[in-house]
């Protein structure tokens, strides 16, 4: 039996759509961004439905496409056209996924799971681009389906790799308490962003926002109706975190949202306060589709040479980095993306290169105050809805990509964006850090971090 012999009428039609697309942009391979676009024309099947639920239009996911793959330079004919080594791998996931699903052939909604945990290929990149997550779209797929979330292994399986929480219930299926458990206990190590001797804060290990950090008491409570969680000193404590999580990502300008359980019924048995932002988000929900504010603007992502797909090798934090920078550019109203954001964006995304800018000088206030000093913002009223990266960002992300700061086939964390912004040498950030002549020492020890943790 041939790997297509299970696909139903829809999916084979995907395909064929799939090569229509690569003939639309002059290429001779079917590869993921072509196939997340036969999956929007198909129109009608599971995954067509929950894409238009998320906001995916097919205007938009060919423009994010080209910018990131562009056309090829000669026509194509269909039969020089062939099948993506990840494209394959995307099959074999959708026919897994259609087995664990208990279906007897493949449909739509596998092959839109195939791309979500594949999760490397330019599909992933264009519906990050867009704001919708792979953990968002594979919830809204089973959602759709009327099933259960599939576990793997005994946990959830995020943006086509392991959940890092593991299972979230226990051997009855009641809730487990991860945060005792897991963080408290520190087999579960998160991104600590504030810490005293009563409460503990930090980045959501899963994120669902730009900003999405919880701040949970390091003594058991069960939740926000306990007595316990009356205690003012607690109180007064959790509060402390949320005001430094707010403080640490610029979230105390803007505004942002609180989340709290209650008595816990349903979700994790400990006492915790979810901080969202930057704004405040709409409520989640089924079939939500993608805001339509200024924040909402799309990075035109622009390519950069040598990978499958811009940001495909950067960490969390540093695609986290590159949404702040965006962020900032829209906060300024700025229709680019420039060295000045992209430093900003490192300052609000990552503690270590925060608190190594701090020892020299550079805080987040001082370098929104410098950069506003020499590139004004836009004028009032203006409706930011493109944001595009600057030339020297997209030499500088070639940099970071490039293998000159560690190990090849690392993750690029911020660090490494930093370190490439300072050796790129030019531009309104570079001007910023040589004023207060510490350069070097700024990427001195950005480096002694970069080699501590690939020892």
């Amino acid at each position: 039996m041939g790997p297509f012999d299970r696909f139903n009428d829809r999916a084979k039609r995907v395909l064929a759509l799939a090569q229509d697309e690569a003939i639309r942009f002059n290429h001779n391979y079917i590869g993921t961004e072509h196939l997340l676009l036969g999956l929007i024309r198909e129109g009608e099947g599971v995954a067509a439905r929950v894409l238009n639920s998320l906001g995916v239009e097919l205007s938009k996911a060919r423009t994010a496409a080209e910018f990131i793959v562009s056309r090829g330079d000669s026509t194509t004919s269909p039969s020089e056209i062939t099948l993506s080594p990840r494209v394959k791998k995307v099959i074999e996931f959708a026919i897994e996924e259609s087995k664990k699903l208990g279906h007897s052939n493949v449909a739509t909604e596998h092959l839109l799971l195939g791309i979500v945990r594949e999760g490397e290929g330019i599909a992933s990149g264009i519906l990050e681009s867009l704001g919708v997550t792979l953990e968002r779209v594979r919830q809204q797929v089973i959602a759709t389906l009327g099933q259960p979330w599939p576990l793997v292994g005994g946990g959830m399986v995020v943006e086509g790799r392991p959940d890092p929480r593991g299972s979230l219930t226990d051997a009855q299926g009641n809730k487990r308490d991860w945060y005792c458990e897991d963080v408290l206990s520190g087999k579960l190590k998160v991104h600590v962003i504030h810490e005293d001797d009563l409460v503990l804060a930090f980045e959501h290990p899963v994120p669902e926002y730009v900003a999405h950090a919880v701040v949970i008491p390091k003594k058991h409570v069960a939740g926000l109706m306990a007595d316990e969680a009356a205690d003012p000193e607690l109180l007064r404590a959790m509060i402390r975190a949320v005001q430094a999580v707010a403080r640490s990502v610029g979230l105390h300008e803007k505004g942002f949202r609180i989340e709290a359980n209650a008595a816990a019924p349903g979700v994790t048995p400990h006492m915790h306060w979810h901080v969202i932002g930057p704004g405040l988000p709409p409520p989640r929900r089924p079939g939500a589709g993608a805001q339509t504010s200024t924040y909402a603007a799309r990075m035109q992502l622009g390519r950069v040479a040598g990978s499958g797909g811009p940001f495909s090798s950067f960490s969390d934090l540093a695609k986290r980095a590159l949404a702040m920078a965006q962020d900032e550019a829209i906060r300024m109203r700025h229709n680019w993306i420039g060295t000045e954001h992209l430093l900003l964006g490192i300052l609000r995304a990552s503690t270590v290169s925060a608190e190594i800018l701090a020892a020299s000088g550079f805080d987040l206030q001082t370098a929104r105050a410098a950069v506003a000093a020499i590139v004004p913002p836009g004028a009032e009223g203006q409706d930011i809805r493109e944001v595009t990266l600057t030339p020297r960002v997209k030499r500088i992300f070639e940099m970071a990509t490039g293998g000159s700061y560690g190990k090849p086939g690392r993750r690029i964390d911020p660090e490494h964006l930093l370190v490439a912004l300072i050796d790129e040498g030019g531009g309104v950030a570079s001007g910023i850090l040589a004023s207060k002549k510490k350069t070097d020492e700024v990427r001195a020890a950005v480096m002694r971090w970069i080699e501590g943790t690939q020892a």
